[in-house]
């Protein structure tokens, strides 16, 4: 499962420092018909820079990692003799070795937990990463079972657990952040902030991250980037105002049908433009669903306008399944549309909310904003 995760957090190193050739010490047992795969980021390319066959049951092997200049995390993939395959994630550096003690037999016991089947030594920095990214994933992964389990009727226990397991990623991962002196650690913990918590404020950790790693230029370029775009939100003046009248458009619903957004004149709209491959709007569903849910029978509506590519229709359907979010009023546009560029939508996920005149009241209420919103509009 860990696997899934690797195209996000890879990560190469971008500082200035002598280039050497690091390496990474494997101690590993009952592995007779194994072979170990060195995998690193090389000119923006996931590739294989060493590789042992393991003929013995117990030995000892050394495998040479490509040129870098920074901390780099890479990967170490063993596949034993059955084609079965355990995957490790060694940090390497220019001034450690990380030793690796594996029993491959354990390694494939389903019933121990993954970080209780191997063991780092002389490299603190493959502690923090593995450490980080094991306990984050393991509770997205039940996260996103209760979301997938209650899609269609959430309930007030099940979202009280799926927030509760929001803020244990969110907490325990702004606590390692703050506690580790890896480059590779910061530069992957980032991405569970930036693709979770989208909206929260962060400024005061990245501050410190700043300092405390000044001179690393992985983690500047890492922080100037998170700091772009955390937010998702254009900043005012690049949407439409409160207030002014809501641009109408035609358009062909997913079911094949064409229809209007004057039609819903009357109506409380929602109009949001998303994407299947934008995770920021699909985290929104959860919200939307429930808001929707909770309003529908007061005649609100929801009008989900996605930019996805022709290219991507199944992905864009697919998504639209996944989320159970099939309930809304779904149409797909290109993103050179004339529709696009009249509701400003420069960045994703963008909304609005139409009153029943076809005005704009509000935009980008985001995760309980847009429930609360309607709290004071609905009697």
């Amino acid at each position: 499962m860990v696997v899934m995760f690797l195209k996000v957090f890879l990560v190469q190193a971008q500082t200035e420092v002598k280039n050497t050739h690091p390496k990474v010490r494997l101690s590993i047992t009952n592995a007779a018909g194994s072979k170990i795969n060195l995998l690193q980021i090389v000119n923006e390319k996931t590739i294989i820079v060493d590789s042992v066959p393991i003929n013995s049951n117990d030995t000892t092997v050394a495998l040479r990692g490509a040129s870098v200049k920074e901390e780099l995390q890479a990967q170490l993939v063993i596949r034993d003799k059955n084609k079965r395959m355990f995957v490790l994630y060694p940090v390497l550096d220019n001034n450690r070795t990380p030793e690796i003690y594996i029993d491959l037999k354990q390694a494939f016991n389903t019933e121990k937990a993954y970080l209780d089947k191997f063991r780092f030594k002389n490299s603190p920095s493959s502690v923090d990463w593995s450490t980080l990214f094991y306990f984050p994933a393991d509770w997205a992964r039940a996260k996103s079972k209760l979301e997938k389990q209650f899609k269609d009727s959430m309930t007030v226990g099940a979202q009280k657990q799926i927030d509760s397991l929001a803020r244990l990623i969110k907490d325990y991962t702004v606590t390692m952040l703050r506690k580790t002196e890896s480059v590779a650690t910061v530069y992957s913990g980032l991405n569970w902030l930036k693709f979770g918590f989208s909206d929260d404020n962060f400024d005061e950790l990245l501050d410190e991250l700043e300092r405390k790693f000044s001179s690393s230029e992985i983690v500047k370029n890492k922080l100037k980037w998170f700091r772009a775009t955390k937010k998702y939100i254009p900043p005012t003046g690049e949407i439409l105002n409160n207030g002014i009248a809501s641009i109408d458009f035609a358009f062909n619903t997913i079911e094949g049908g064409v229809q209007k957004l004057s039609e819903y004149k009357g109506n409380y709209v929602m109009l949001d433009f998303w994407a299947s491959w934008c995770k920021p709007c699909r985290d929104e569903s959860a919200f939307l669903k429930r808001a929707y849910q909770k309003y529908r029978h007061k005649g609100f509506k929801i009008i989900q306008v996605s930019i996805d590519n022709a290219d991507d229709e199944k992905k864009w359907k697919a998504a639209i399944q996944e989320d159970g979010t099939n309930l809304f009023i779904h149409t797909r546009k290109e993103k050179n549309d004339p529709l696009i560029k009249a509701y400003k939508v420069k960045a994703i996920p963008i909304s609005y909310l139409i009153d029943p005149n076809g005005k704009i009241i509000a935009s980008n209420l985001r995760g309980n904003d847009l429930e609360a919103k309607l709290a004071e509009i609905y009697p």
